[in-house]
């Protein structure tokens, strides 16, 4: 019959169809899924690094921030084992002084200190600069930035930290928590209402002159031997918990109580805070008009107290 011998010609075609076909399909999905693997492979979702950079100190205005690493700083110039360093980029500018060697401070006894960071001033288009002291700067042992133009400073990376003087800015808050070693803090001349100095056990002088300072505890601080608080608002004052208290300015100040140790010597300050240079036995109070005041003092030498209205 016809479509029996028709057969042959169906078979061919079946067996072409099974030759070529079946493996371009087979190719065809590898292909594809092989494909995918590949781009896969080579294109790996993106991963967002958001590890902290290193930087040594950085300065932040608003939602800026120039970050300046050590080796920045290190390709700056040199000269006397001094870094002199001048910034200026994305709308900052800065400029200062590193010192990579030992060097004396004044009305200090203590060792010689290696690292010292003065910022000599520094400008932002952004607004208020703070300042942010970041892990590199760990080796740091004295800090200097009387600059008048930042209100706010970050020490709590400086764990080495021996000497902070950073008077004349506007700072309303000072975290000196982290840093066990502090022996002189001098914050003059700020807008601190308040200080905490219970971590400071090897705090020996302190000069918080010219803030608003309400309160003032030195319970912790048995080793100050100098304390400048001429204009704060202290209205009491403990300080007999310091045995090698020397020196002592609190002239215009409206302090009704003040509890001083005995004092083996003590020197003249001021116009406000008078005491005799050999031996203390009279204690003079300048105050604002109308306060009063009571000295509590185991020092039985004070026999006398002049309170100037």
């Amino acid at each position: 019959m016809k479509w029996q011998r028709n057969i042959p010609y169906a078979l061919l075609f079946l067996a072409l169809v099974l030759t070529f076909c079946v493996p371009l399909l087979v190719c065809g999905c590898g292909a594809s899924d092989n494909g995918g693997n590949a781009s896969r492979e080579t294109s790996p979702p993106k991963v967002v690094d958001t590890t902290p950079r290193p930087y040594y100190f950085k300065i932040v205005a608003g939602s800026q921030e120039l970050a300046v690493t050590r080796e920045e700083l290190d390709a700056q110039e040199i000269a006397d084992d001094t870094i002199r360093f001048e910034i200026e980029r994305d709308g900052f500018y800065v400029k200062g002084s590193l010192q990579n060697a030992p060097f004396a401070v004044y009305d200090t006894d203590e060792q010689a200190m290696h690292h010292e960071l003065t910022f000599g001033w520094m400008e932002s288009e952004h607004g208020d600069c703070q300042i942010v002291m970041g892990d590199e700067a760990s080796e740091l042992e004295r800090i200097a930035g009387n600059i008048s133009n930042h209100t706010a400073l970050d020490v709590t990376r400086v764990s080495n930290l021996r000497h902070l003087c950073s008077s004349s800015n506007g700072y309303t808050e000072m975290d000196v928590s982290q840093n066990p070693r502090l022996g002189h803090l001098g914050i003059g001349d700020n807008k601190l209402v308040s200080l905490d100095v219970s971590n400071n056990p090897e705090l020996w002088s302190v000069s918080i002159e010219e803030n608003p300072l309400v309160y003032f505890d030195a319970s912790n601080n048995p080793k100050i031997r100098l304390f400048y608080a001429h204009s704060t608002l202290l209205t009491e004052l403990d300080l007999s918990m310091c045995p090698n208290l020397e020196d002592l300015d609190f002239s215009h100040t409206p302090l009704r109580v003040i509890a001083i140790p005995w004092m083996d010597k003590s020197y003249t300050f001021s116009v406000g805070s008078d005491f005799k240079y050999e031996g203390v036995d009279k204690l003079t109070v300048r105050r604002f008009p109308g306060s009063t005041a009571t000295v509590i003092s185991r020092n039985t030498e004070v026999t006398y107290v002049n309170d100037l209205k």
